[in-house]
């Protein structure tokens, strides 16, 4: 298992091409939200955080990157949940940061 971590190797294959898009989705209204908004914390710790609750709020979607192809599209994510979801964990990692 630690292969697939280092890898991200799959039954002997190399699955690196596969992306999930919220991702990107994300970091970019990551970058957006957090140059509008005074006081956050940038640390890597904290910035980690924000974008994986922001993650973990929304459905994944999905890519393979070879093709271009969408395996797994959600139609109802829109740039208001994207923009929602990344205001939230910024509000909770800023309320609850996990260092001093």
């Amino acid at each position: 298992m630690s292969d697939f971590f280092e890898e991200r190797v799959l039954l002997g294959y190399h699955i690196a091409y596969i992306n999930n898009q919220t991702e990107k989705t994300v970091a970019e209204e990551l970058e957006r939200a957090i140059n509008n908004i005074d006081g956050v914390c940038r640390c890597q710790l904290c910035v980690e955080d924000i974008f994986m609750l922001s993650l973990n709020s929304l459905p994944a979607r999905y890519r393979h990157s070879a093709t271009f192809r969408l395996v797994k599209n959600d139609p109802n994510l829109t740039d208001d949940m994207v923009k929602k979801a990344v205001a939230n964990a910024i509000a909770e990692v800023s309320a609850h940061p996990k260092h001093d």
